[in-house]
């Protein structure tokens, strides 16, 4: 598979509401609006016609619509409005969403987002943010962690995927926070089930982890006395940004992961503790379709396909892991080396208090030997820890390392 041609896709980031209404005898209209005030309608040109042949349906009518291409939109929410036995053109329902998309473009370059959010009044109760200043390592697994590891785990935070949000309990009878994670691209469907799955837990999380501001929003809603911790893939790259966010009380943000040392000292978190990522595999895109299709016969059963998981080569040959969720029917595509940070001194002139670790395939004895690297370095300020750890840097290593934006930052 070629890398570079699926790097020529645009993940959406904003999240938007739809509504079509289409009557027959009347114009078709579309109405799209986002999380931040915006609004814009478009009105097709021509009036809806009894169908001939086989009517338009309001779920191929979502269908077409989700389709934004290399938009940063995409619906979260589309409710389609359609009489018995009407009739649209596929074409004048695409033509309706570029043009419509094109004009919310133009309404949010018009009127900065943070403004709106300034106006907007959101009421949570108080106790849904709660600010720790305190050093701490969070930790994040790929995949279901052996229970080995528990045993001797030197963190402060695990972040849970769905698969293990049933873990929640057990993780907090060693002390150790259990947040869980909702991951940054959801279908509504897929939405109201992470929902359903959070609110049934016996014991409630400590805490959310949400990648995207449509996310954020709905879980607000859902759970507004449990904190919210803003993702990396939020992209959260200036002090703007975080003002916006402020209006959610968000107990930590995670910045994004393309900032530099000096961006990341710039940063005015407005109290709100920054957590940043020092090691693992970092997610670069995530598709929709399994690169693995290509060579097999896609079954649908990604559960028990052995190419749920395989690399893809860039023409350069570096190699970038993908993984596909059998329960998203997504796949994530990882960079190709892992991120490591050792030096630890550029975060003392930043609002960072927390590190996080990300887990993908280390074995159970790596998993604590990281953790404890970090714990003794950030959290007990133990600098010459780092003597004590040569064959596990040199280990590390071995597999390939990379140490990210933080020297280098976006150009």
């Amino acid at each position: 598979d070629n890398l570079s041609e699926l790097a020529k896709g645009t993940t959406p980031t904003v999240p938007v509401r739809g509504e079509f209404c289409l009557s027959i005898g009347q114009k078709p209209l579309l109405i799209i609006s986002d999380y931040s005030g915006h609004s814009v309608k478009y009105e097709g040109e021509d009036l809806c016609q009894v169908a001939r042949g086989k009517p338009i349906t309001s779920e191929r009518i979502s269908e077409q619509l989700k389709k934004t291409g290399d938009t940063p939109y995409y619906f979260d929410s589309i409710n389609a409005l359609v009489d018995d036995n009407a009739f649209i053109a596929i074409s004048v329902i695409n033509e309706m969403r570029r043009e419509a998309l094109n004009q919310l473009s133009e309404e949010r370059a018009k009127t900065p987002i943070r403004q709106d959010m300034a106006k907007k009044t959101i009421r949570f109760p108080g106790n849904a943010q709660k600010l720790s200043h305190e050093r701490k390592i969070s930790l994040m697994f790929s995949k279901t962690p052996p229970e080995e590891v528990w045993d001797s785990l030197a963190v402060d935070r695990v972040y849970l995927r769905f698969e293990d949000y049933n873990l929640t309990k057990e993780i907090q009878s060693r002390g150790i926070e259990a947040y869980a994670a909702v991951p940054a691209v959801l279908t509504d469907k897929q939405m109201d089930t992470f929902v359903k799955k959070i609110a049934s837990l016996d014991n409630p999380p400590d805490g959310l982890l949400v990648g995207n501001l449509g996310a954020l929003n709905r879980m607000r809603n859902e759970f507004r006395d449990i904190p919210v911790i803003i993702d990396f893939q939020m992209n959260i790259f200036n002090s703007s940004a975080v003002e916006v966010l402020r209006e959610y009380k968000p107990s930590g943000i995670i910045p994004s992961i393309e900032l530099n040392f000096d961006a990341l000292a710039e940063l005015n978190s407005q109290g709100i503790p920054l957590e940043a990522c020092v090691y693992g595999l970092i997610p670069v895109m995530t598709l929709e379709y399994c690169p693995g299709s290509n060579i097999n016969i896609c079954t649908g059963r990604c559960r028990e396909c052995t190419y749920k998981q395989g690399y893809l080569t860039d023409r350069l040959g570096k190699n970038f892991l993908y993984r596909t969720n059998p329960i998203l029917n997504r796949t994530m595509l990882y960079n190709s080396k892992t991120l490591m940070i050792d030096d630890l001194a550029p975060f003392e002139s930043t609002h960072v208090k927390t590190l996080r670790i990300d887990i993908m395939d280390e074995t159970p004895d790596e998993i604590n030997e990281i953790c404890k690297f970090y714990r003794q370095l950030w959290v007990n300020r133990n600098a010459d820890y780092t003597f004590q750890c040569d064959s596990l840097l040199t280990k590390l290593k071995e597999k390939g390392l990379t140490k990210g934006h933080y020297y280098r930052g976006v150009d």
